[in-house]
């Protein structure tokens, strides 16, 4: 017995644009966590200095 693959089409299409949709979000996030990233680092990087000065005074 054969199966009816085109009443499965319509599902695969919701199930792959749910996944294209994840995809997107998690790209955003990464891209939110790389920002969130550079930003601690220059921050750090600030306060190093900071640090360095007030040591050798």
């Amino acid at each position: 017995m054969q199966q009816d693959n085109s009443k499965n089409i319509p599902v695969r299409d919701g199930l792959i644009e749910a996944l294209e949709k994840q995809i997107e979000k998690q790209e955003q996030i990464i891209e939110n966590q790389e920002e969130t990233i550079r930003i601690l680092k220059e921050h750090n990087d600030e306060l190093m200095a900071v640090i360095n000065r007030l040591s050798r005074s």
